[in-house]
Parts: structure tokens; sequence; C-alpha cells
């Protein structure tokens, strides 16, 4: 949901973003252009009218900020981890309304590989 409550963010079967506004008596979905299928909300800003997202699966994350009025991105910052052995996913990942403050979590997967010579 918005900060001003005035619209909810969904996404449909197929990743697209839609806002759909709550203060209507009439509501219909309008498609956000400037989010890419995939991509996730990390925040909003103060004012309701930008939104942060970023691509879950994409190491390091980039965050956009993108204008929902005329759809434009601007890159707003790119987050990495200082080891990236077995990183695979940088997520969750809040970004606040003032665009500075953030919290960020990632998945890391590691495995041990053993191979064998004159095995029978």
């Amino acid at each position: 949901m918005s900060p001003d409550g005035r619209s909810l963010l969904v996404f449909d079967g197929a990743n697209h973003t839609w806002l759909w506004p709550l203060d209507s008596s009439n509501p219909r979905p309008q498609p956000v252009s400037g989010v890419l299928p995939g991509e996730r909300p990390a925040g909003w800003s103060r004012d309701s009218r930008h939104l942060y997202v970023y691509s879950p699966l994409q190491v390091p994350a980039k965050v956009y900020d993108v204008d929902l009025a005329s759809g434009e991105r601007r890159l707003l910052r790119e987050f990495a981890v200082q080891n990236l052995d077995g990183i695979w996913r940088l997520a969750p990942l809040l970004l606040m309304p003032d665009g500075h403050s953030f919290a960020h979590g990632y998945s890391r997967q590691a495995s041990t590989l053993y191979t064998g010579t004159g095995l029978r």
C-alpha cells in the first residue's frame, strides 16, 4: 500500500505491475510502466509518487526509482555483499522513503564438490 493510503500495488500472473486506486468509487487498476517483469518493490517515496524496484536475482542488486506518473526509471543505488561466494539472490531489500536508509538480506548456497580417481 502506498504511504498516502490511496493506492495498492498488485502483480498479475504474468508479473506485470498494476496500481489499484483505493480512493475511487469505481476503481480501475492502472498498469505501471517503468517496472520490468520480475522486478519487486523495495519501497515507496514519502509522497507516493515514486516506487523503488529491484530484481532479486541480480547480484549486485540495482535499485531503480520509477516515477509512477511518467514511467521514467533512474538508477538510485546498487547493493552488494563483500563476499559473493555462493550468493544467488539479494532479497529482501527494503528502502526507506528517504531513498537512503535501507535493510537487505541475501541467500547463499554453498556446496562441496568431491572428485575421485581410480574408484571401482
